[in-house]
Formats: C-alpha cells, sequence, structure tokens
C-alpha cells in the first residue's frame, strides 16, 4: 500500500476501503483478475475496474447497481480495525494516549513486548520515523510471523526500522539503552528488573493491563523497584454521539473498557550518567 499516496489514483494490488452509505467498512485487496465481494451485502460484486486508477475519495458501485460505496485508501485507525488478528489488540482509543503519554518520538528507540497481531507496533512504527527503530518481544514465533504479515501488508513491505525478536521479556531484554518501552504482557511485573536495566535515565514504559488485579499487582512490584517511578493509571472510554437534526444526543452503545494503563519512569537515583 502506498502510505502516503492520498492524492495519487488507486493502483493495482493496493488495500481499499469500501465505506458504505451507513457507514460499515471493509478492507479489501483489489486486483484486477478478481470481483471484489463485499460481505455485508448478499450478492454484491464490484468490479475493480471501476476501483483500480480511480481517486481516492471516489465512488463505485455494485455491478447491479443497488450499492454503492465510498473508496479510499485506510488510514492506521482504519486497517488496524479490519486488519486479521489472532489475538486481542490494543485498539486506536489506547494506542493514541500511549503514543502521547509514553512520549513516543520521531528518531526514538521504543520496545514493544507482547507484540500480538501487530497494531500497536504499526503505531509506533508511523511515529519514530526512518530515524527510529521499533523493537517488537514475543515469545511466540507464530505471533511473531503474523504480526510481520499484517505489517508488510500495511507499509507495503517491511519497514527498515522494525527488529522481531522470539525473546521472553521475563528472562531478557538483549536491547539496551531503550527510549521508551510498552509492555503487553500478562505479568509484566516479571520483567521490571530488565527494564530498569534496559531503560535510560528518564525512559518511559507503558503497560496495557486488562484488570485491576494486574494494576495493583505492577504498582506494588514497582516499590521494590527504586529506580522505577510509578507516575498514573488511567483508562479511555470513547462515546460517539448520534448528529442528524433534528435529533441529536449520545449513541446508545459506547466504547467502554479494554484495558488499564499504566505510566512509569525510569529514574537516576544517584544524578550520575547511567550510558
Amino acid at each position: 500500500m502506498d502510505r502516503y499516496g492520498y492524492d495519487k489514483p488507486i493502483q493495482e494490488g493496493e488495500l481499499v476501503i469500501f465505506r458504505d452509505a451507513a457507514g460499515k467498512k471493509e478492507i479489501k485487496k483489489v486486483t484486477s483478475e478478481k470481483t471484489i465481494k463485499i460481505k455485508r451485502y448478499r450478492n454484491c460484486k464490484i468490479d475493480p475496474e471501476t476501483v483500480i486508477g480511480k481517486m481516492p475519495g471516489s465512488e463505485t458501485s455494485s455491478i447491479s447497481g443497488k450499492k454503492s460505496f465510498t473508496i479510499y485508501r485506510p488510514t492506521l485507525k482504519d486497517y488496524i480495525m479490519t486488519m486479521p488478528r489472532k489475538s486481542n489488540i490494543i485498539y486506536p482509543k489506547d494506542i493514541g494516549i500511549i503514543l502521547m503519554w509514553a512520549d513516543i518520538f520521531p528518531g526514538a528507540k521504543v520496545l514493544t513486548a507482547g507484540v500480538g497481531s501487530g497494531a500497536l507496533m504499526i503505531a509506533l512504527l508511523e511515529v519514530v520515523g526512518p530515524s527510529g527503530v521499533v523493537l517488537g518481544y514475543d515469545n511466540r514465533m507464530d505471533m511473531l510471523e503474523f504480526a510481520l504479515e499484517n505489517i508488510t501488508n500495511f507499509f507495503g513491505e517491511g519497514p527498515l526500522n522494525m527488529i522481531l525478536r522470539n525473546v521472553d521479556i521475563y528472562e531478557e531484554i538483549p536491547d539496551p539503552h531503550l527510549d521508551r518501552a510498552v509492555i503487553d504482557v500478562p505479568e509484566p511485573w516479571k520483567a521490571l528488573e530488565n527494564l530498569a536495566d534496559a531503560l535510560k535515565p528518564s525512559g518511559l514504559v507503558a503497560f496495557y493491563l486488562p484488570s485491576t488485579n494486574q494494576v495493583e499487582k505492577l504498582q506494588q512490584e514497582m516499590e521494590n523497584f527504586p529506580q522505577l517511578q510509578y507516575l498514573e493509571t488511567l483508562e479511555v472510554l470513547i462515546r460517539k454521539w448520534h448528529v442528524q437534526s433534528p435529533s441529536v444526543r449520545p449513541e446508545h452503545q459506547m466504547v467502554g473498557h479494554t484495558g488499564f494503563l499504566t505510566f512509569a519512569m525510569r529514574l537516576n537515583k544517584n544524578g550520575n550518567p547511567d550510558y
């Protein structure tokens, strides 16, 4: 996919979002040899020739003419929400807060442990840019391979600023001098000593935790590591609004709890350079 080709016509083999009048979306790889099938509707097929060569933001119709769709290259949020999954993902609402609260910056050296299906890693790669590096650890090789496929589909190739390792973070962090870390594993307190050793002074770490028991355990265990200072825990709730005159009101459903976000900083107790 041409990640930044928003002003270029859609090309053969690209990923395309098809959004219907109700706002429902499907992502498809468009090739001239294969009719596009929209699963949401029965017998809804689209001729790829009505998509390839069109500008993003154009409209196309099903072969029958009964359904119309807006077509465009997927945004990062679109891709994360529609990409294949073999595990739960960190959702865009939480990713946005992680990127800001953990201060992920261009050129940073960032570790993410618990790569899963690759959603967070894609966002981290976008932010650190070619001058940074994202290290992805997972103790399951099959998840690393699955995540790599999702990452490659999004960027069009495997980014050069990405390193994937089949590593158990409880046992080791072989990459030192980390600017930032984002940890999504069941028992992150088992990795605190390794994180304290690997992070640079003032380095930030974010933990994604589904349950309050994990949050409490992590905070308690962090007290045993004076190099790590607990900062705060929060969660992100999103409520959309129905805006269609004369009715303007909250939607009946909202995106509630997905996980808690705990943040900590690596301290330098003696004030001397560590590295």
